[in-house]
């Protein structure tokens, strides 16, 4: 019973990390920078990889619709 408990405790914490990705809240609370740096500590947790992150400049001050499309495109 604790093993199944587990597992779909597992299942939902995973869930809701994908969906964080459907609407990308960092982008408009705190810009996109911050938004792709979460993105890619997630990726690093979910899948067990290293991410490298380099942003440019030219991502601050972006309009937020821009820039969830920048976010949507990036993974």
């Amino acid at each position: 019973m604790g093993a199944i408990r587990t597992l779909i405790q597992e299942a939902i914490e995973k869930t809701r990390r994908l969906s964080r990705g459907l609407y990308p809240v960092h982008v408009v609370e705190q810009g996109l920078a911050a938004a792709l740096e979460e993105l890619a500590h997630e990726a690093e947790q979910l899948f067990v990889v290293r991410c490298t992150l380099e942003i440019a400049d030219i991502c601050q001050g972006l309009d937020p619709h821009i820039a969830a499309q920048i976010y949507f495109i990036a993974p």
